[in-house]
């Protein structure tokens, strides 16, 4: 389906669907009267222009959160463009067409699925979906949902019920209004920052060489890195290459070692601790369970 083509799924049924308004939505995730699971969670990164016209009826949440590259989202009443750092979160039963054939960057994005049951029937919000700019304080909270897959715990089930309300509380803050922090990066220096970056992935970056880089101070930079991306600047860097080697490890004929070597790593010992502390596993048992 990563292609240029257009996939089309028709629909084999109906999703039947409880609409709440968002406060009741989000009390009833809280309650624990709700059965929450998380379905599917994934950080692909699609090395081509991609379409996909998604006709069908999905019964579950959906949550993209575009890292990097630029993607349309066509919805019955129009299209989005959503822009790096940006959110889109689906509802249950709403068809949808992503399109990302016209930026020069590979689309990066971030997303999972899960499912929020009451009485049989999927709870939902009465909006089709929500946009959210400035959703860069999720990237964390995305990145502990798709390693809660890989990982077996009696609390397995209380830690997916409190991503997803973490994740929708914010996307549900956000959206009701302008943002009220202070200033933050603008999506033209998201997206540069970003490319830069990920063309330097296997260089020794620093906050000090982004700031100049972009013209202002460490201190500053440093500031309104963290208000843009919800992460310090180094700390965002080193998921920033942990993203990259989870789709490396998806080439099988690919050593460790050599993708520690790709992402900058003088030892591969060093780039399976980071990657540890990040996934919760180690890359070998990453490829094995996925």
């Amino acid at each position: 389906m990563h292609s240029m083509g257009v996939a089309r799924i028709m629909a084999r049924r109906k999703t039947a669907c409880l609409k709440r308004p968002a406060q009741a939505w989000l009390d009833a995730v809280l309650s624990g009267r709700t059965a929450v699971s998380l379905v599917h969670a994934g950080h692909p990164l699609y090395a081509e222009p991609f379409a996909y016209d998604l006709r069908r009826t999905i019964p579950h949440h959906l949550i993209y959160l575009v890292l990097g590259g630029a993607c349309r989202f066509t919805f019955a009443h129009g299209t989005e463009r959503v822009d790096p750092v940006s959110l889109v979160w689906v509802m249950p039963g709403v068809s949808y067409e992503i399109d990302a054939t016209d930026d020069m960057m590979p689309a990066d994005i971030s997303d999972i699925r899960f499912s929020v049951r009451e009485d049989d029937r999927e709870l939902r919000l009465a909006e089709d979906f929500l946009h959210v700019r400035q959703a860069g304080r999720l990237i964390e909270p995305m990145e502990l949902a798709v390693s809660e897959l890989t990982v077996s715990s009696p609390f397995h089930a209380a830690r997916v019920r409190a991503l997803v309300a973490l994740v929708c509380s914010y996307a549900l803050d956000r959206s009701e209004g302008p943002a009220r922090d202070q200033a933050r990066f603008n999506n033209a220096q998201q997206t540069w920052l970003l490319r830069y970056v990920d063309k330097r992935i296997d260089q020794r970056l620093n906050s000090a060489l982004l700031a100049q880089k972009m013209g202002f101070s460490r201190d500053y930079f440093a500031r309104v890195f963290r208000r843009t991306f919800g992460l310090s600047p180094r700390v965002w860097l080193k998921r920033r290459r942990m993203q990259r080697a989870v789709t490396l490890l998806l080439q099988p004929r690919l050593r460790v070692a050599e993708i520690a070597r790709r992402l900058g790593y003088d030892s591969h010992h060093l780039f399976s601790r980071q990657f540890k502390q990040v996934y919760r596993c180690s890359p070998m048992e990453w490829r094995r369970k996925t």
